[in-house]
């Protein structure tokens, strides 16, 4: 998913108008439209900022990282440590941090009947 895609997603999950991201972020409605479109891209500051904001990895808001820190490398060959990943791989991974929202979430489900699991698995397949 490319920058532009996952910042509106981002910004819709939190269920935020284009206009109170920029304030929070201290930039112009239209900034942010631009970035949506695709018109404009952000600076390296506003990247690190949105990341802060949002409380994810700047390499997430790139498209380069899940939401469980797995890094895909899109292109070339990474080294390390004796080890050479090639183009296309996903590389290491860590523990995810969810929300506090998220985690309740999760409990309620664990916590729900079987038919209701069942349920909620099939409407979100």
């Amino acid at each position: 998913m490319k920058f532009y895609l996952i910042i509106k997603e981002l910004r819709e999950t939190q269920e935020l108008s284009q206009k109170e991201l920029a304030l929070r972020l201290k930039k112009t409605q239209s900034t942010i439209s631009d970035w949506e479109k695709r018109r404009s891209e952000p600076s390296l500051q506003d990247i690190e900022d949105i990341a802060n904001f949002f409380d994810v990895t700047t390499d997430f808001l790139l498209g380069r990282e899940d939401d469980f820190g797995n890094v895909t490398i899109s292109s070339g060959n990474v080294s390390g440590n004796g080890n050479t990943v090639n183009s296309h791989n996903v590389i290491g991974s860590r523990t995810a941090a969810l929300s506090p929202s998220d985690s309740e979430l999760l409990r309620k489900y664990h916590s729900a009947p079987a038919n209701i699991q069942k349920a909620i698995k099939e409407l979100l397949s």
